[in-house]
């Protein structure tokens, strides 16, 4: 149990209390709802956003992916940037369309997310099929029909039945893929030629497809909000569902693959994606060295002031989203955007761009040892891709501005941008639509608290502490990569 007195102790109390305030509303099939908690741990106390904190790590507790939670206040119908602000905010949702996505899935499946449970008679069958050939070997029938079954589902396979699996999508998912990986092991151990491998070949197919429906079902029906309006799963899992259908390797259908803003990562040449609101947000901080990162030792530059605080209002943010570049599956660029009004003007922020430490010329004051040649030859493409990406999602924003905040964690990304135009503001200029107010609707919502505490966010946009600009007082440079005002002017400090 925590030790309440300590600063730490009150964070870590806080957030087994939303914990357990959540268990009774959220969908849990492992029993543990602290295992999350155990792995990751709680993030050290920086004396701000504990109900962010606690809401966060509660979510992700029960939840894979908390998009479905932090979306609540929009669907039903609050803070319409389309309505208030003239804004379309579907890009930021999704890369790809609900469209493409329930399409891709329709090809797939053979049938709509709703209807993925009339399937469960086809995979016990698959199931017994396994044990009635023996595609595990003489032993299946007793180290995995008798055992490994009834350890997902509670039932042994001769008795298991639809209704065993149509609530326990946690275990059906654990048996489809403990199932799938043992196919792959026994498959990948067979000499070439041997006879049993085109039906063992056959087997693992369909085995990791159901896996691919299993996955994406259990997504469906973790949330009732898709109960009730199935066609909203598309809509906020499309990225998920083209990526979990196209990369599996089968080919895409022929109207699909005709579009043009289909996106899935290829991994080869450039990637783009946006960061899932899954744990591996917490952590996106560590894979870049900046000052967001979890643990301060993964800073590439330990002098910053670490931040890792904000994350946990950015994720809660359905208007914040973190864009990130690869190139040939690694990482590149990561860049965080968002809406914001400017002088009265509609901008995409593009509120900082970082770069990977193998990325950096320099580290610790020295030549960076760690420095990726192919990453590095190839930075000034990697970023105008970026560039190019962001100038997309402006224009199907219905944007005609977009600023760039001119510092960054590699020096080579600051000269790049510093070429670009400039203006300046005010900070008292930048406004954020609705402020923290969507935020706070997704902390109430989880923590069932009628107010939640103190909010912070870090809005670059208005930091004046980053880099010296030699501006007046209150005023911030901002590089311009599209829609420069035709009055423009920048606020230099005078002598």
């Amino acid at each position: 149990m925590a030790d309440l007195s300590t600063s730490t102790g009150i964070l870590e109390g806080q957030v087994r209390q939303t914990i357990q305030a959540l268990s009774g509303r959220a969908a849990s099939y492992t029993g543990k709802p602290y295992a999350l908690l155990q792995e990751i741990g709680v993030p050290r106390d920086q004396k701000k956003n504990h109900d962010a904190i606690a809401a966060v790590i509660a979510s992700l507790s029960f939840y894979t992916d908390i998009t479905p939670l932090v979306m609540h206040p929009l669907v039903e119908g609050k803070f319409s940037l389309l309505e208030d602000y003239g804004i379309d905010p579907k890009p930021l949702f999704s890369l790809n369309s609900a469209s493409t996505a329930a399409e891709l899935f329709l090809s797939r499946f053979g049938a709509p997310i709703e209807d993925a449970h009339r399937q469960l008679d086809s995979f016990i069958a698959l199931l017994r099929q396994i044990e009635k050939n023996r595609l595990l070997g003489y032993h299946t029938t007793q180290k995995w029909a008798n055992i490994n079954v009834k350890d997902f589902t509670n039932q042994p396979l001769r008795s298991l039945s639809p209704d065993h699996l149509r609530k326990n999508t946690y275990g059906l998912l654990r048996l489809a893929t403990h199932t799938t990986n043992i196919l792959q092991r026994y498959v990948s151990g067979l000499e070439k030629g041997h006879a049993r491998i085109a039906v063992l070949q056959e087997t693992l197919g369909a085995m990791e497809s159901y896996c691919d429906l299993f996955r994406l079902h259990k997504l469906f029906s973790d949330y009732p909000l898709f109960e009730s309006r199935p066609p909203l799963f598309y809509e906020v899992f499309a990225d998920f569902i083209v990526e979990t259908v196209a990369n599996r390797g089968d080919t895409l259908p022929t109207e699909a693959a005709a579009q043009q803003d289909i996106h899935f990562r290829r991994y080869q040449g450039v990637d783009w994606t946006f960061t899932p609101r899954s744990k591996q947000f917490i952590f996106s901080g560590d894979e870049y060295g900046d000052c967001t990162a979890y643990w301060v030792r993964s800073q590439v530059n330990e002098t910053i002031v670490n931040i890792h605080w904000t994350v946990y209002a950015w994720m809660l943010d359905p208007y914040y989203r973190v864009l990130e570049i690869f190139l040939d599956g690694k990482r590149a660029l990561k860049c965080h955007i968002l809406p914001l009004i400017i002088q009265e003007r509609p901008v995409l922020m593009l509120d900082a761009i970082e770069a990977v430490p193998q990325l950096r010329e320099n580290k610790d004051g020295s030549e960076n040892p760690n420095l990726d040649r192919g990453l590095y030859n190839n930075r000034v493409m990697l970023l105008e891709s970026l560039f190019d990406i962001c100038k997309q999602l402006a224009h199907r924003m219905r944007l005609e501005v977009i600023y760039v905040e001119k510092f960054s964690n590699a020096r080579w990304i600051r000269e790049a941008i510093d070429d670009l135009p400039s203006d300046s503001y005010h900070i008292n200029e930048v406004k954020k639509p609705y402020t923290d107010k969507i935020i706070r609707a997704n902390i109430e919502n989880v923590t069932e608290k009628p107010r939640c505490g103190t909010l912070d966010e870090e809005v670059q946009a208005r930091n004046l502490r980053l880099m010296n600009q030699y501006m007046q007082h209150g005023y911030k440079d901002v590089a311009v990569l599209m829609g420069r005002r035709e009055n423009w002017r920048l606020r230099i400090a005078g002598p």
